[in-house]
């Protein structure tokens, strides 16, 4: 009696065993294979494209960067121009200057009073991103005042295509995934209003 039950007891142990083998090889074929999806589904940034907001950026370690599968793109529109700029995927130089002198400027920018009025300003943020801009003959130091939405501020242009397109130097450093200045400022900024103070803040550029 006692024999018989051992015996039944380990074929039972037996057969359960060889499941469990099964299952778990079987467990161990999906999960590898699950996991080299999720690993190949991933860019260099160790994100998935679902990471990415509408206009191909994402915040990663502090920092905004933009989608090497498709690119980033931002926009701008007014009643004068339409304005698209691909990403640094399509080599688009001015993209990769923006960005790089947007880094600067949100690293930079709480540490330079620039005019000395112990403030840290737009003044500072568009007078610094025009220092640190590579090419000079593309960029401008732009003022806007609306007086109907109180709106007065200093911010950049870079030429773009043939047309000035309007940068928010502080965007990085507020954590805008956007630098264009009307996805910043939406309805209070009215681009037929800007115009080129570069001439009033050189001095200040060092």
């Amino acid at each position: 009696m006692f024999r018989c039950g051992a015996a039944f007891v380990l074929a039972i142990a037996l057969v359960v065993g060889l499941a469990l083998n099964y299952g778990s090889k079987d467990d161990w074929q999906y999960n590898a294979s699950a996991l080299a999806k999720r690993i190949s589904a991933r860019d260099k940034y160790g994100l998935l494209a679902s990471d990415y907001d509408r206009n191909g950026w994402a915040k990663t370690n502090g920092k905004w960067v933009s989608n090497p599968r498709d690119g980033a793109v931002v926009r701008y529109s007014s009643n004068q121009s339409t304005v698209t700029t691909s990403s640094v995927n399509r080599n688009l130089s001015e993209n990769t200057n923006i960005e790089r002198t947007l880094r600067r400027v949100a690293d930079n920018w709480k540490k330079n009073d620039v005019n000395g009025d112990r403030l840290y300003n737009c003044i500072d943020a568009a007078v610094l991103f025009y220092q640190y801009y590579p090419d000079k003959s593309k960029v401008q130091i732009t003022a806007n005042r609306n007086p109907k939405t109180n709106f007065y501020h200093l911010f950049n242009s870079i030429l773009i295509n043939g047309v000035w397109t309007p940068i928010e130097p502080q965007s990085y450093y507020n954590n805008h995934s956007n630098y264009l200045m009307k996805p910043v400022w939406g309805s209070k900024y009215n681009s037929s209003l800007n115009y080129d103070a570069t001439s009033e803040y050189l001095r200040y550029v060092k």
